[in-house]
C-alpha cells in the first residue's frame, strides 16, 4: 500500500545506479566513529543483514538535557494518549512475546532449559537463587508427579507457571472420572499413593526448592536423582 509502518514493515535501500544494498556489517565503529555500527553495501541482496525496518528515531542537537526532553516529548512519534487495547488483543501480543520473540532473545540463557522436553523428562535442574554463603538454593524443576509434567513444557517459568491452575483443575476432574470406570476401592488407593508419593517428594526437595536449611555437598549429592540434573555445589 506504499506506506512505511515502524517494526511491521521491512524494506531494503538499494543504490540506483551501482544495484548495491545497505548492509549491516556486524562490525563496530572505532572512538573516531563514536562506536556506532558499520554500515557497508553488497551485491548481494538475499540476505538479512540488508533488510532493514524502523522501531524508533530520536535525535536532537540541544545540549540542554530538560530542554531536549522537552523537544523529544513533542514529537510526533510519542502518542500524547494512551493507546486503547482489547483485552484479547492483549491477550495475544502476550502470548506471541513469550512463545516467539522471547525465544529468539534469550538463547542458552541461565535460566532456560535446552529444550522444551527438559521439562516433562526432569533431565534438568534449575537454581533460580544460591546463597552466597552456604550451599542453600532453590530449584524450581524439581520432580513433582508424572501427572503434573505435560503442564510444564515451556522453558521459562512465567511459560509454564499459570498453567499451574488448570493442572490442578484437571487433576480433579481426571480422578473424578476414573471413579465411574474403575472400582471406588482401586480409585482410593491409587490416590493414596499419589498422595503419599507427592508429601514424601515436597519434604525430601524442600531444601532445593525453598531454600531452608544448611546442605552440605554430600547432602546435595544425595538429592541428585538424576546424573544430568545441574545442582550448584559450591561450599564443602
Amino acid at each position: 500500500n506504499g506506506l512505511w509502518h515502524t517494526i511491521s514493515s521491512r524494506v531494503q535501500f538499494i543504490h540506483a545506479n551501482t544495484s548495491q544494498a545497505l548492509k549491516f556489517s556486524g562490525k563496530q565503529l572505532p572512538d573516531w566513529g563514536f562506536n556506532q555500527h558499520e554500515m557497508v553495501t553488497d551485491k548481494n541482496h538475499n540476505q538479512e543483514d540488508t533488510v532493514w525496518n524502523v522501531e524508533e528515531h530520536r535525535y536532537t542537537k540541544n545540549s540542554d538535557l530538560k530542554e531536549r526532553e522537552r523537544e523529544m516529548g513533542m514529537a510526533e512519534f510519542v502518542p500524547l494518549k494512551p493507546t486503547q487495547l482489547s483485552f484479547f488483543v492483549k491477550m495475544f501480543e502476550l502470548q506471541y512475546k513469550m512463545l516467539v520473540v522471547n525465544q529468539e532473545n534469550v538463547q542458552n540463557h541461565i535460566y532456560s532449559c535446552d529444550s522444551p522436553l527438559d521439562w516433562v523428562t526432569l533431565t534438568k535442574g534449575i537454581a533460580y537463587w544460591v546463597s552466597p554463603d552456604s550451599n542453600v538454593c532453590r530449584n524450581l524443576n524439581m520432580p513433582q508427579t508424572p501427572m503434573s509434567n505435560p503442564c510444564l513444557m515451556t522453558l521459562f517459568l512465567h511459560h509454564y507457571l499459570p498453567a499451574l491452575v488448570f493442572k490442578l483443575l484437571l487433576m480433579a476432574a481426571l480422578i473424578e472420572h476414573l471413579k465411574c470406570l474403575i472400582p471406588s476401592k482401586v480409585i482410593n488407593s491409587l490416590v493414596a499413593i499419589l498422595m503419599s508419593s507427592i508429601i514424601y517428594t515436597y519434604f525430601k526437595f524442600l531444601p532445593l526448592s525453598y531454600g531452608t536449611g544448611k546442605l552440605t555437598a554430600s547432602d546435595i549429592t544425595s538429592l541428585k536423582w538424576s546424573s544430568s540434573w545441574q545442582l550448584i555445589v559450591h561450599k564443602p
